[in-house]
């Protein structure tokens, strides 16, 4: 999934509910932007922001609901573990 900006993350189908690409793309290129530490300042999110992600549907050519939702619930899950994480030893 990572890297994919501007490309296709997922598998994309027709005729049924699924999430716009463009709407998810740019949320999961913030959220890896914080995962990395490049998040520019005012985008970083949190576990609860992608919890709490929703995007608008459409029935063309868009992104497998239950696909990108177990996604973000590893990022979810990514970014709620190094919250709660130590710091590193020497930073």
């Amino acid at each position: 999934m990572t890297g994919q900006s501007g490309g296709s993350r997922f598998p994309r189908h027709w005729g049924r509910p699924a999430y716009w690409p463009s709407e998810v793309d740019a949320f999961i290129d913030r959220i890896e932007a914080t995962v990395n530490g490049t998040a520019a300042p005012g985008q970083a999110v949190t576990a609860a922001d992608v919890r709490a992600a929703r995007f608008g549907t459409t029935r063309r050519k868009g992104y497998p609901m239950r696909v990108v939702d177990d996604a973000l619930d590893a990022y979810a899950a990514q970014l709620a573990s190094r919250r709660s994480s130590p710091p590193e030893a020497g930073f």
